[in-house]
């Protein structure tokens, strides 16, 4: 069998400060001089790479590697990766290859890794009843592959990329359909020139369907002309794929490797069941599992038959069963993957500090003018003089800080985010303080209808 494996991975560009920045233009211009400049490297993106684009959020790009086979695929992910930080450096910007930033993606914008793996078999392509069980493998293992590759914690899940995305709806069980017709959804319509497509008389088109409007914005999709997805029908049966979208960023290219590696070796695991007549049918607890991955990570419980394992427990056992064939495709799997280790428990988390951290409360809820009592004689950041237990109205600001470590043009992670809280009122900007006591917090457009009201009741 011919394996295949293609990487779509989502980066952040950010400004020397270490805040989003949204001048993606400058650096593929950048880097289009750059490649043309150098033969030998304009020669290995043409071999290695589909092409670089920008996202809808301007502070995105996103490269997509052609389907390589598994021994190619971590050279063109460091090579993606290193062109576009040498390109963004030139323009003042750095990479950023996290899921999530510190303190910008609020939850949005989020990025994602998709990771596509095509079978083959010498001399030709595999059936659809080869695809749907591949698809159906990769899916029974979601939890594990999300477990393992969760890495953006935020408010209370180990995954929060999965859990605020708005594209990475949840996969159903595929269905094989025969149609002798084939309806675009009208929001889809653009990407067809018919609504209805009709086949010809005695011809009837089989379709593999994972979603029922044909959206492929799902956590996992088969992607290719056998599907009812509207902007694949067209396409060659060569592009045939099974699409792994739910999968965080990975910063050690060796960790997005293996984690490629370990979908190949499900891929080869679910066409050797087949030839073995081994129907795969839906894991119990699937989709609980599911959202226990997403919400703990590999700390998560799993339900099972016999009662709950842990996550790495099942991820363990699954990369156990997968042993001979890792072995068949020469994967390079990293010891603390094999031990079930995910990336995030190898570095330490962002510290968060807040001066003082009291504020933080009416940040979150939003309650941010304030009538604060002065709890020691300071200056406002204009020099006006503010004496203690004077009483300033105000409206909460934050100040950030952000620390972090770089190789070149690529971030390699924020160690520090410091705020500092001022509160902007009619003496300009003055920094709170842990003495300072909050007499009354409103959120400022509850506290302008409040004002309006009390002007209309004076008129």
């Amino acid at each position: 069998m011919i394996i295949r494996l293609g990487v779509e991975e989502e980066v952040f560009l950010v400004n020397r400060a270490g805040f989003l920045s949204s001048f993606p233009e400058p650096v593929l211009l950048n880097l289009a001089k750059d490649l043309l400049q150098d033969e030998e490297k304009l020669n290995l993106a043409r071999r290695s790479l589909i092409g670089i684009q920008w996202e809808p959020n301007p502070s995105q790009l996103e490269y997509v590697t052609r389907p390589l086979s598994p021994s190619q695929i971590e050279k063109a992910i460091s090579f993606s990766r290193s062109i576009l930080a040498s390109a963004a450096v030139k323009t003042n910007q750095f990479i950023y290859v996290e899921s999530m930033h510190p303190i910008d993606s609020t939850p949005l914008p989020i990025n994602g890794t998709h990771i596509s793996v095509s079978v083959m078999r010498e001399g030709g392509i595999l059936s659809s009843k080869a695809l749907a069980w591949i698809y159906s493998n990769i899916r029974n293992h979601l939890p594990e592959l999300i477990a393992i590759s969760a890495n953006s914690p935020r408010d209370g899940f180990a995954s929060a990329r999965i859990a605020y995305s708005s594209v990475l709806k949840e996969s159903q069980e595929v269905v094989l359909r025969r149609k002798p017709l084939t309806f675009i959804p009208w929001r889809e319509r653009g990407k067809s020139r018919y609504g209805l497509i009709f086949r010809r008389l005695g011809s009837v088109r089989s379709e593999l369907v994972t979603n029922r409007t044909g959206d492929r914005l799902t956590e996992i999709a088969i992607r290719g002309p056998l599907t009812n997805i509207p902007e694949d029908l067209h396409t060659s049966r060569t592009a045939s794929r099974v699409e792994v979208r739910c999968l965080d960023n990975q910063s050690r290219e060796e960790y997005l490797t293996g984690i490629a590696h370990l979908i190949a070796a499900l891929s080869i695991q679910a066409v050797d069941m087949l030839r073995n007549g081994i129907k795969i049918e839906e894991r119990k607890y699937l989709k609980r599992n599911r959202e226990r991955a997403v919400r703990k990570g590999i700390e998560a419980t799993f339900l099972s038959g016999d009662g709950v394992l842990s996550a790495r427990e099942s991820f363990l056992m699954m990369l156990d069963h997968l042993e001979p064939y890792l072995d068949e495709i020469g994967a390079s799997i990293p010891n603390n993957l094999r031990r079930g280790i995910p990336e995030r428990e190898l570095s330490s988390p962002t510290r968060i500090v807040r001066i003082p951290e009291k504020m933080c409360s009416y940040e979150k809820s939003l309650r941010t003018f304030l009538k604060v009592k002065i709890g020691s004689d300071r200056s406002s950041l204009e020099g006006e003089s503010i004496r203690k237990d004077e009483i300033l109205k105000g409206i909460l600001y934050p100040e950030c800080k952000l620390f972090f470590s770089r190789e070149g043009g690529l971030v390699s992670g924020f160690d520090m985010v410091r705020i500092r809280y001022w509160l902007l009122t009619l003496k300009g900007y003055v920094p709170l303080c842990e003495e300072d006591e909050v007499l009354a917090a409103r959120n400022p457009a509850l506290y302008l209808a409040v004002e309006l009201r009390r002007l209309s009741k004076r008129g």
